[in-house]
């Protein structure tokens, strides 16, 4: 990752999100067979119920580590980190899938509706 100067700290405590995903607590409980992060629970649930099932956790991660001691508040906190990156992916997914859904409509359209000639414009102007 390129990071930009005075977004260190930043890019490093992504950087444990990701460490903690792949390494940590995620590779313990979710990594099954080595399933990479696109196939793992924290995506595939949001992808069957719904991108509010990851913000969910994002939100219930981030209260509880409010009562935690500050380690464990901060591996929840990276968890949080990563249950939103799950929530981009699969709002990303989401509208490109609406968008290819919306473009398969408009082909299908075009190719079962009459065909449109120059005359019926000649009302207009």
């Amino acid at each position: 990752m390129n990071t930009p100067e005075g977004y260190e700290a930043l890019a490093a405590i992504l950087q444990e999100a990701i460490d903690q995903a792949a390494n940590g607590k995620g590779k313990e409980r979710h990594q099954q067979n080595d399933r990479p992060f696109l196939r793992q629970p924290i995506c595939e649930i949001p992808r069957m119920v719904g991108p509010a099932g990851s913000a969910y956790q994002v939100m219930k991660k981030t209260q509880e580590a409010m009562r935690l001691p500050p380690e464990r508040a901060v591996v929840e906190l990276l968890g949080a980190i990563n249950y939103a990156a799950a929530t981009i992916i699969v709002i990303r997914e989401n509208a490109l899938a609406d968008f290819n859904h919306r473009l398969d409509k408009i082909t299908t359209d075009m190719i079962y509706t009459k065909p449109v000639k120059l005359d019926d414009f000649d009302d207009l102007g």
